[in-house]
């Protein structure tokens, strides 16, 4: 018999009877409620059971996701700092307003011929500085030379771009546009004086209004060098994101 029949049963019951009636349908109807409730209760911690289980499976994937992510991060890295590093330094040399080679003119003969045999000038260029003398020689050497260094920093940007873009996908964006940051002036610096070097004036400045990037970066690459560094030492030896 359910709680309605018992209802309907104290309805038509009378006197006592209905006492009687009343007093079972309270037991009855008290144990009903309970049983009722504790049916739901259970419905409810299973729910909630299956929903938080749910929930762990999926913080726990996110978590080592992320760890994995840092891990694969903090590998590549090292790799993209060999290579900004000597990018860097290579186009801080190549563009330096103060550029150093030999004194090829107080050279002896002999000297100069051991001298010249360890350079990486091409042995058309050899024999054309052989024909020299004094400063002559000198000068022609720290042109070329000038052009060795520009093609040997070319070769450095592009491995440093190389590094950068084929391991971005393993990069925090906020890491991989602190790199962005440091390199898209390094970058306009160095095309700006390969281009004046072409056009024969290395020392071409901009035209007047116009900023000139190989300024900007003598000026301040040894700063966003730095603040690359310190951004870098922050995020893997300071507070971590996950």
């Amino acid at each position: 018999m359910d709680i309605q029949t018992i209802g309907l049963s104290i309805v038509g019951a009378g006197g006592g009877g209905a006492a009687v009636a009343y007093l079972v349908f309270k037991t009855l109807g008290a144990k009903w409620l309970d049983n009722h409730f504790a049916g739901r209760l259970q419905a409810l911690k299973h729910d909630h059971d299956h929903e938080m289980a749910h929930l762990k499976l999926k913080i726990d994937g996110q978590l080592d996701r992320a760890v994995k992510l840092n891990q694969r991060e903090f590998d590549v890295v090292p790799t993209i700092w060999k290579a900004v590093t000597e990018a860097h330094y290579a186009v801080v040399d190549t563009i330096s307003v103060m550029q150093s080679h030999p004194d090829l003119n107080r050279m002896t003969e002999d000297e100069f011929g051991e001298f010249l045999s360890g350079t990486r000038l091409q042995e058309f260029q050899k024999i054309e500085i052989r024909r020299l003398s004094g400063w002559d020689r000198t000068s022609y050497y720290g042109e070329k030379l000038q052009w060795i260094k520009l093609n040997d920093t070319n070769k450095l940007i592009v491995d440093f771009n190389h590094a950068l873009l084929t391991n971005s996908i393993f990069l925090h964006p906020d890491t991989f546009a602190e790199f962005e940051r440091f390199a898209n002036p390094l970058r306009k610096a160095f095309h700006r004086w390969r281009v004046n070097m072409q056009m024969g004036d290395a020392y071409r400045l901009s035209p007047e209004g116009q900023p000139d990037p190989v300024d900007e970066f003598r000026n301040q690459g040894a700063e966003l060098y730095e603040s690359l560094a310190k951004f870098l030492r922050e995020h893997f030896y300071g507070l971590k994101r996950i």
